[in-house]
């Protein structure tokens, strides 16, 4: 025969069994549901890191020291370079390296043989 007190403990098991069906239960979705806010929050980090990183404009070519805190750096932004140069409490831009390069192609492709030859009909 069974007693009242063991009646009682078997009656417990079952509603213990469901209860901790239902807690896992619970913790299950709990879980899933920050794994995937978790997810989503990653995604749109990544997203807004891509936009705001883009393509890279401004690049240190070349760069030297001139001691006592003193430099002369090679900047290209795009496709055009920059000689600057710098100390403790200024920056300088010096020339544009690609203006000074083209110029001097120009005049290599001009040059005549004769630079101080006088064209006809021109004053002398």
């Amino acid at each position: 025969m069974t007693t009242k007190g063991q009646n009682s403990k078997q009656q417990r098991q079952p509603e213990k069994a469901q209860r901790l069906a239902i807690i896992r239960g619970l913790q299950s979705g709990i879980l899933r549901n920050a794994m995937t806010l978790f997810s989503r929050a990653w995604k749109f980090l990544q997203a807004k890191r891509k936009i705001r990183s883009g393509p890279k404009r401004l690049r240190l070519t070349e760069t030297i020291s001139l001691g006592e805190r003193r430099f002369v750096a090679v900047v290209q932004v795009d496709k055009c370079r920059f000689l600057i140069g710098g100390s403790a409490t200024n920056v300088t831009l010096l020339t544009e390296l690609d203006a000074v390069e083209s110029s001097r192609r120009i005049r290599k492709q001009s040059a005549s043989p004769y630079p101080l030859a006088v064209e006809k009909g021109g004053a002398a």
